[in-house]
């Protein structure tokens, strides 16, 4: 049995990279339609009762808490990712492309974070079972967009990655269920436009969008401007949790968002609504350490990092509600009842003046790829989000706690994690991670909770 387990893992780092393709379903007339994928097979033991498979940037529950005190595993499919892309002939110059892509964390109508009613529950849903939520998983929109297409234009419509952060080119790789905190982590429908000037070496691309606005009542889309270079010639390994490993260029991303919120004012009359503008920007990098050669990442390291700052940006950051509620609520307050708001974005204080949440993230990731033959890699990574806005001032220069507010208030959620990956096939990928994650909460008793993750995660890919 020792020397069949030897000649297995010999076998395994035999095997070296990974390689995904489409697989083709129709391919005439200059028509093309492929099928891409994985199924991914995640097995998870946290320290407290805090996160589902996404940590994203929810509070790590407080000590003192059953949820706090008590440790859960869950087994989760949810992951799994299907995907159709389209290709028309092309037409002087021109090609229109499509996507539709999908998985099945979609959204669960169980107990309410933010009751709407201030009752423990939602109004109108029933808590899903355990067996439902994990084993009936509900299918998700992820893209679903049409675009147009030449050498130096590409002209988006339908939802995708936002601009803001040049999303997803540099979302850190992990073994846990993206985004990390402090991750700019967003899909959401836009019009883009984008183009490529290209260089010997190198290339410059800029781009501008019209976001779908982050408060509906606002009636102003999101406006996003970006820009990137990319060195052509400087080449960086890189690979996602479940992508090939491939060099890419080395490049920095600078990118803009600017937005208008509505909130109710009783001073402007029973309809009257008062117009708050809000402004972020984040810089983006990939730098090789150690570079990659074309079609060879071995040995190679890679550094990558975010930074954003900013007021009004935290949809961008799922899960990410600072301890505020989502608007409307039930309440005999006007600017309550008559704002609509996701959490996380803004809160109003027990004057009832309206003002935008600050934040503030910053992450650095390190990714090494061992030799070839190996097919393996490693990465290690810390982020954290933290809010200015919220400390423990805010409920004095309020003039009591906010009215939007849960009591319990947060303003920091930090993260670090080692993960390795390993090819056992062509198509078959494993991975262990550990990740150990910090909330601050602003009052001082309940001090700093974190917990301690250990996945172990597979992908089957097509």
């Amino acid at each position: 049995m020792k020397r069949t387990g030897k000649m297995a893992f010999a076998a395994a780092l035999l095997l070296g990279q990974a390689s995904f393709a489409d697989v083709t379903l129709v391919d005439k007339d200059d028509w093309k339609v492929s099928m891409y994928g994985f199924i991914e097979t995640d097995v998870i033991h946290d320290s407290t009762r805090s996160f589902s498979e996404v940590i994203g940037n929810a509070p790590v529950q407080p000590a003192g808490t059953v949820t706090g005190d008590n440790a859960w595993t869950q087994y989760s499919n949810r992951n799994t990712r299907l995907g159709f892309k389209i290709q028309a002939p092309e037409e002087n110059g021109w090609r229109t492309k499509g996507l539709l892509e999908m998985d099945f964390l979609g959204f669960d109508p169980g107990v309410s974070t933010n009751p709407i009613s201030g009752t423990t529950t939602n109004d109108t849903t029933v808590p899903n079972s355990e067996s439902s939520f994990y084993q009936n998983p509900t299918p998700r929109i992820r893209h679903a967009w049409g675009a147009l297409e030449s050498d130096n234009w590409k002209f988006l419509f339908g939802q995708t990655w936002s601009t803001f952060g040049w999303q997803a080119d540099y979302v850190p790789t992990s073994v846990s269920v993206a985004p990390l905190p402090g991750n700019l982590y967003q899909r959401t429908a836009q019009i883009q436009a984008l183009n490529t000037i290209k260089w010997s070496n190198s290339n410059f691309q800029w781009l501008m969008a019209l976001e779908r606005p982050s408060q509906r009542d606002s009636q102003t889309p999101n406006f996003n401007l970006a820009v990137k270079y990319a060195i052509d010639s400087w080449k960086a390994g890189f690979a996602t949790y479940y992508g090939e490993e491939k060099a890419v260029p080395a490049s920095l991303a600078l990118s803009s968002t600017f937005k208008q919120f509505q909130a109710f004012n009783p001073a402007n009359g029973t309809t009257g609504y008062s117009k708050v503008n809000s402004s972020a920007f984040a810089a983006d990098i990939l730098f090789p350490i150690i570079p990659a050669s074309d079609g060879d990442t071995s040995n190679a390291l890679t550094f990558s990092a975010e930074y954003s700052s900013g007021t009004g940006y935290g949809d961008a950051l799922p899960s990410w509600t600072g301890g505020f509620k989502q608007l409307p609520q039930g309440t005999t307050s006007a600017m309550l009842a008559n704002t609509n708001l996701d959490a996380g974005q803004a809160y109003f204080d027990n004057n009832g003046n309206f003002g935008l949440l600050q934040l503030q993230t910053y992450l650095v990731s390190l990714q090494y790829h061992f030799p070839k033959s190996w097919g393996a890699f490693l990465v290690a990574g810390y982020s954290q989000l933290q809010s200015t806005t919220i400390n423990s001032n805010i409920s004095a220069t309020s003039g009591g706690t906010p009215l939007n507010s849960f009591g319990n208030l947060y303003n920091t959620e930090s993260n670090y994690y080692l993960s390795y990956f390993q090819n056992l096939s062509k198509q078959l990928r494993l991975g262990l991670e550990w990740d150990h994650t910090t909330t601050q909460y602003v009052n001082t008793n309940l001090g700093s909770p974190s917990n301690d993750r250990i996945q172990f995660s597979t992908w089957i890919t097509i």
